[in-house]
């Protein structure tokens, strides 16, 4: 099971690689940039298991101006679905409500996770699951 994780909190990340990477048969590739991670993805869209987007993080060239930082990692899940249109995703964020999350919550596979309710042990467990029912 291959994953790419993108959020820009390198520290809080840390940890949730870590726990993910323990798994057995789990690899996961971190990445703190918008534009770094559709690259990546972009040179074989079908290795990849699955993806772990941060929903609020620094711009990238992909995010429109006009765009609110608050929705960037919508950009991101658009760009990688582009490419590949069924990869499933995680989309992590710290807000209850927001507009975006209404129009994610219909673009299966997909699941929202708020960063704050769970343990990094918990929340890898949570993912690996949501992926491997994605298969």
């Amino acid at each position: 099971m291959k994953i790419l994780f993108v959020d820009d909190n390198l520290g809080g990340m840390k940890f949730h690689v870590m726990h993910l990477s323990r798994i057995p048969g789990v690899e996961v590739t971190p990445v703190d940039d918008l534009d770094r991670a559709l690259t990546m993805f972009e040179k074989d869209p079908a290795s990849w298991t699955g993806v772990i987007i941060d929903l609020m993080m620094p711009k990238g060239s992909i995010v429109p101006e006009q765009a609110d930082v608050q929705e960037s990692g919508r950009y991101l899940l658009e760009g990688l679905r582009s490419l590949r249109p069924n990869v499933p995703a995680v989309i992590l964020t710290n807000v209850e409500t927001h507009p975006v999350l209404l129009v994610l919550e219909t673009q299966v596979p997909i699941k929202i996770m708020n960063k704050k309710d769970r343990l990094a042990a918990e929340f890898a467990r949570i993912v690996v699951e949501f992926f491997r029912e994605c298969k």
